[in-house]
C-alpha cells in the first residue's frame, strides 16, 4: 500500500519484516558515501594547491570512480569466503605502500591526510601481526567491535 507513495521519493525495496533492515542499510549506504566523497575532497584540496579547478578533479573522480566501483562485487565475494590470504587481488603490503605514498603526497602539497591515515592504521596492524600477504579487503575483519 504504501510503495506508490514512497516510489515518489524514489525506488522503493523490499528488505524483509525487520524494519530495521531498512534502517540498516540506509546507515550502510550513506557510509559508503561520506567515505567515497571524503576521498573526492581529500583528491580536490590536493589538486587545488597546483590550481586545478574542483570542478575538473570531480570530472576526473567521477571518470576514475565509475571505473573502479565494480570491482566492489569481486572484493564481496573474497569478504564472503573469508579467503584472504595469499591475496586474490591486492595485497597488504602493496596497499600499505601505496597508501603511504598518497598520505606523503598529501603532505607534500600541504594537505593532510586524515581521511587516510585511519586505513593506514588497519593496513599497518596487519602487516605487524603477519599478514602482508593477505588481501587489503581483510580490513574489514578489523572493523568488529568485540
Amino acid at each position: 500500500m504504501a510503495r506508490p507513495a514512497l516510489e515518489t521519493l524514489g525506488t522503493a525495496e523490499y528488505e524483509g519484516t525487520d524494519p530495521g533492515v531498512a534502517e540498516l542499510k540506509d546507515m550502510a549506504l550513506l557510509t559508503a558515501m561520506y567515505q567515497m566523497f571524503s576521498g573526492v575532497l581529500q583528491a580536490a584540496a590536493m589538486m587545488r594547491t597546483v590550481d586545478v579547478a574542483p570542478g575538473q578533479t570531480a570530472k576526473d573522480a567521477i571518470a576514475w570512480l565509475g571505473a573502479v566501483l565494480p570491482l566492489a562485487e569481486g572484493y564481496a565475494e573474497v569478504i564472503d569466503g573469508r579467503q584472504y590470504d595469499p591475496a586474490p587481488g591486492q595485497n597488504v603490503a602493496f596497499t600499505n605502500a601505496a597508501v603511504t605514498s598518497l598520505i606523503t603526497a598529501s603532505r607534500e602539497q600541504g594537505v593532510g591526510a586524515d581521511f587516510l591515515e585511519p586505513l593506514k592504521k588497519h593496513l599497518d596492524e596487519l602487516a605487524a601481526t603477519g599478514r602482508g600477504t593477505a588481501d587489503w579487503i581483510s580490513v574489514i575483519e578489523q572493523l568488529t567491535i568485540n
